[in-house]
């Protein structure tokens, strides 16, 4: 008789879900420097590393008045 162990690692197979699909923001003129305008929310049902959502702009389409925190 022999026996086989198995492990099965996760493999990326699922797109991050985003809650809700789309945003709009409207920002005050007044608004000061740092002033937190959007967070979004995903989740991607991978497990592990392959689960770790992560953001970034659109090459050419961000402005010198916004950061991004990749992680948030």
């Amino acid at each position: 008789m022999a026996y086989v162990r198995v492990d099965l690692i996760d493999i990326n197979d699922n797109r991050p879900a985003f809650y809700p699909l789309s945003y709009a923001v409207s920002l005050s003129t007044q608004s000061t420097p740092g002033t937190s305008v959007l967070k979004v929310t995903a989740h991607d049902p991978d497990a592990g590393e392959n689960g770790r959502v992560t953001y970034r702009t659109v090459p050419g389409g961000s402005s010198p008045f916004f950061t991004l925190n990749k992680d948030t």
